[in-house]
């Protein structure tokens, strides 16, 4: 779990599209699932806080398992290995049935550390907070009318437990406004840990890529009366022709024989290149660069700064693409893009930090005999309840 907790948007669609399926009634109880007895912090956790936790990783694990060997939508996948989009394997049920203590236990941990380092959040935020919850319960999270309490409500989770969890990148809710106060007090300038101007920058320096992209389309495309698209690649030999071209492109610009400014104006007049889709100085993390542009990367990584290639994308399919990359050089960015994105920056570096902050906190606690887990209440409910044929 990265610092701010989020079921982001393509997860959101998975619970939504898993929730036009009959739930199986479950009674609402008011079991407990963990508590913690301590003098920093007194408090229990519904059984409807872990039951939500354990429907969203088991949300998060069905759009795993359609990859997973062996998958057939008619069937359980809770027996088949997956692999999560950190490139971990694991049985799909003892991944959900992990995701799901983890996460309750880190709503758990953000609460007792808030209590024991005075984080606090503004009181009309989280009044929105709440309100935002509300509204995702009775009507439907993202703008879209699918009220979670048809989802949830008949697998044991109450109102007052979805507020606890959920989120959705869009929107503030209440476990992201505690734990960015948290991360905050930990982290930011005058925060417990605090991170300085001259470490953000050297992570910014150390994790961060400068880039440019001229797209050059390899193909024609048409559309019909109808509205609907299709695309044919160019011959083998056109497109040997185009990239050519291109690579002698990308040498002027790597030796510095031509601008950008002159490359781009030339390949808009030879091919039709707009303006608008050129992507100019950008800046990214290499994690972020590498997830979006897979292939791209593989050659981007070996470039210098200042140098560029030609990278063709999809070639053994209808609509390739090849790109001018250009490795430009990030240090010149620095200051400006620390100083103007301090706190994506900050996230990006401390994320880990938090993520273990907060799990170590659970384990301290387990070990210290204050934090207590109701096997008996929690035994009762398994990912398996969720499955429905299609």
């Amino acid at each position: 779990m990265k610092p701010f907790k989020k079921v982001l948007a393509a997860l959101i669609a998975v619970i939504v599209a898993l929730s036009v399926t009959a739930c199986k009634p479950v009674s609402l109880t008011k079991d407990w699932s963990y508590k913690v007895e301590d003098s920093t912090l007194n408090q229990e956790y519904a059984i409807g806080v872990y039951i939500y936790e354990l429907y969203s990783a088991y949300s998060n694990a069905a759009s795993y398992a359609k990859d997973a060997e062996g998958y057939n939508e008619n069937e359980s996948f809770l027996g088949l290995t997956i692999k999560d989009s950190d490139g971990n394997k694991a049985v799909a049920k003892d991944w959900i049935l992990q995701k799901a203590e983890e996460n309750t236990l880190r709503i758990l941990s953000t609460d007792y550390l808030m209590s024991k380092h005075g984080a606090t959040v503004d009181e009309a935020q989280m009044k929105t907070a709440y309100d935002n919850a509300k509204n995702a319960w009775d009507v439907g999270p993202s703008g879209y009318y699918n009220p979670m309490r048809k989802v949830l409500y008949d697998y044991g989770v109450s109102e007052e437990s979805f507020s606890i969890c959920f989120a959705d990148g869009y929107n503030a809710y209440p476990v992201t406004l505690k734990q960015s106060a948290l991360f905050n007090k930990m982290y930011d300038e005058k925060g417990i840990e605090a991170v300085s101007d001259k470490e953000l920058k050297k992570f910014f320096e150390d994790n961060y890529i400068s880039y440019t992209f001229i797209p050059v389309n390899l193909y024609t495309s048409k559309t019909d009366d109808d509205g609907n698209s299709t695309s044919k690649a160019f011959s083998a030999k056109k497109i040997k022709k185009i990239k050519a071209q291109l690579e002698e492109y990308a040498d002027q610009l790597s030796s510095g024989a031509s601008s950008l400014d002159d490359i781009k104006k030339k390949c808009e007049k030879d091919y039709k290149v707009s303006s608008d889709s050129v992507v100019e100085d950008n800046v990214s993390t290499k994690k972020d660069f590498k997830n979006s542009y897979a292939e791209i990367y593989k050659v981007f990584k070996k470039l210098s700064d200042g140098k560029a290639a030609v990278v063709v994308v999809g070639e053994d399919g209808d609509s390739p693409t090849a790109y001018i990359v250009l490795k430009n050089d990030v240090t010149k960015k620095t200051a400006d893009y620390v100083k103007e994105n301090r706190g994506s920056v900050l996230q990006n570096c401390k994320s880990d930090d938090f993520t273990d902050l907060l799990d170590n906190t659970a384990k301290e606690l387990k070990d210290a005999g204050t934090l207590k887990k109701n096997d008996g209440a929690i035994g009762k409910y398994d990912p398996e309840m969720f499955f429905e044929k299609k």
